[in-house]
């Protein structure tokens, strides 16, 4: 079916005055030979917004606005003419439901004689509308006819989009709306300018919007457009525009676990243990002990002599993002391997599976830190739990740093874990086998206490490998 709009004529022929009337009609042409239907237009496909592109009142020309109003509700129309060479004449009619209604423009309440003007309606209700035209023939007997439909306008597009940064998750929209009757407006994001996808749809007249729960650090673009309803009309798009949410917070926190503030050997300030509070961060439950013993493979001996055990987890309500984590022990109670045992899971994952500090550090009083990175947050805190097995679980010290730096293609990846124990160290979890062999080109040559030298185990970790050790 082909939608056409038709009118219908109606001349008039009496002595000294003839005329014309059209009806606005919606006709489909049936694809079939034969086939010509009349469809009703729907009262939802029915416009609020009409011009007349031309009208006149001098000499002998009256001229009549036409209004339907086919709905129950009435409608208060605005009627504006627009004469030649003057300035718009608005005027406000009601028009009952269900009614007809005729407005003669000759009168001086309206637009008054000796014009040439067009018009435009806009009502709060759907109407139809047709302007006829009659005139004096000066006693002629002819029938003739001058008489025009009402079309409604084709939608503008929204000009002087604007994007604004307010926050590392939020963007703002602002832009002008060019259009009388739209009925809401389409906005589209995209992270290039080339792949598009809609996110929010606004109400008529709306001319702002909030774009929120975005990345930190990103740049967006952005386009709208109006849409009609009635004839399912869209406006052409506004002009694109682009815009960067602010750069992601840096987040670092150093935490003495169960011990007081402290500054190490290079100058990091590390905290002193804390209860969780919300917007912070802190642990939840456990009990804190400490010695005086030296740690051994460290300069830092007051990180690893204290330590809070028994406990649940830690939290840190950080920013969206990325982290580095790192995790520091010294089994400073026990003496033998087996007496302590425990998981850790940070953010719902398991990475300690069985973890003895005794046996991954080779023995009491020696310090092991382990580095995750690519550590994901989405709910706005990071969680460090700790799940009892044998005895307590204990941490001596907590490092948590955002890491803006997309995670390894490998997932959470383990930077470095303290030297010749390396092979006690894995058997608390195998999959930190696999992920070492992977990136084995981590700090090669890295002889510093603390750090895995590759170089000098390679072979060790191969041998677990090739045993069949790691799943």
């Amino acid at each position: 079916m082909i939608p056409t709009l038709s009118k219908r004529d109606g001349f008039l022929s009496q002595h000294k005055l003839v005329g014309a009337l059209s009806l606005l009609v919606t006709v489909s042409l049936g694809i079939v030979l034969f086939g010509l239907s009349v469809k009703a237009r729907p009262l939802s496909q029915i416009f609020t917004t009409w011009y007349l592109a031309e009208g006149y009142t001098g000499g002998s020309f009256d001229t009549w606005i036409l209004i339907q109003n086919p709905g129950a509700t009435e409608a208060t129309v605005e009627v504006t003419y627009m004469p030649e060479g003057e300035s718009p004449i608005t005027r406000t009619h009601t028009v009952p439901g269900n009614s007809r209604y005729t407005i003669h423009a000759n009168e001086a309440s309206e637009v008054g004689p000796g014009k040439s003007f067009s018009t435009k309606l806009v009502s709060d209700q759907p109407i139809i509308v047709e302007r006829a035209m009659y005139w004096d023939a000066g006693g002629a007997h002819w029938a003739g006819g001058h008489n025009s439909i009402g079309v409604s306008p084709p939608l503008e597009a929204p000009s002087n989009l604007m994007a604004t940064s307010v926050s590392t998750s939020q963007i703002d929209l602002s832009w002008t709306d060019n259009s009388d009757d739209e009925d809401d407006f389409h906005i589209e994001r995209s992270p290039d300018g080339i792949n598009w996808t809609e996110i929010a749809t606004v109400p008529a007249n709306t001319t702002s919007y909030s774009d929120t729960g975005l990345d930190c650090g990103t740049e967006y673009h952005y386009r709208v457009r109006a849409h009609r309803h009635s004839d399912d009309q869209y406006s052409g798009w506004s002009n694109e525009t682009v815009a960067t949410t602010q750069p992601c917070p840096t987040y670092s926190q150093r935490v003495n676990a169960g011990g007081p503030a402290y500054t190490d050997g290079a100058g990091k300030a590390w905290a002193a243990d804390q209860a969780y509070s919300p917007g912070s961060w802190g642990y939840v439950g456990g009990s804190t002990f400490a010695v005086s013993d030296p740690i051994a493979r460290t300069v830092d001996d007051p990180l690893y002599q204290s330590e809070r055990y028994g406990l649940t987890e830690y939290r840190f309500d950080v920013p969206n993002g990325t982290y580095e984590v790192e995790l520091r022990f010294a089994e400073i109670w026990f003496s033998a391997s087996g007496q302590r045992v425990f998981d850790v899971r940070i953010e719902g994952t398991t990475f300690l599976t069985d973890f003895d500090p005794y046996a991954a550090a080779g023995g009491h009083d020696v310090a092991l830190n382990l580095v995750l990175r690519g550590i994901v947050v989405v709910d706005g805190q990071l969680n460090i739990e700790f799940a009892a097995k044998e005895d307590n679980p204990k941490v001596s010290a907590i490092r948590v740093e955002a890491a803006p730096e997309p995670p390894s293609p490998f997932g959470v990846e383990m930077l470095s874990i303290n030297d010749d124990r390396i092979a006690k160290a894995v058997g608390a979890d195998m999959r930190w086998v696999r992920i070492l062999l992977a990136w084995k080109d981590i700090e090669p040559n890295n002889t510093t206490p603390g750090h895995y030298n590759w170089g000098a185990y390679d072979s060790r970790i191969k041998s677990i490998v090739d045993a069949g050790l790691v799943p």
